[in-house]
């Protein structure tokens, strides 16, 4: 992540619609190849620019990531996170979590 230009997210950062809209559409590549990511949180979100000063969103961090069914989330995942009602240690992740942690960011929380 030393490497990676641009700025992450921060707990109830305002997030653009344009970095909202990118997120979505990087989530439904995933989803639709059977992928989870699994850690949608602003620290794992870069959001750099571009040579025409318009916002480029990036995912870092994809150990959870994997084929939806089989990825686990870490036994020790931090619990005090507003995760998906469903997100327990040890617990499949779901391309629902996924949506669900897309709409947080959008939301600010």
């Amino acid at each position: 992540m030393d490497f990676v230009e641009g700025r992450t997210l921060h707990a109830k950062s305002t997030v653009s619609q344009k970095v909202i809209g990118q997120l979505r559409k990087t989530l439904a590549a995933l989803h639709g190849q059977n992928h989870v990511y699994g850690d949608l949180r602003g620290p794992n979100v870069v959001v750099s620019v571009d040579k025409n000063g318009g916002e480029i969103a990036k995912l870092l961090d994809f150990d959870w990531g994997g084929e939806e069914g089989v990825v686990l989330y870490p036994a020790d995942i931090n619990t005090e996170i507003g995760w998906h009602s469903e997100v327990c240690p040890g617990g499949l992740i779901r391309g629902e979590h996924d949506k669900f942690m897309l709409q947080c960011l959008e939301n600010g929380n």
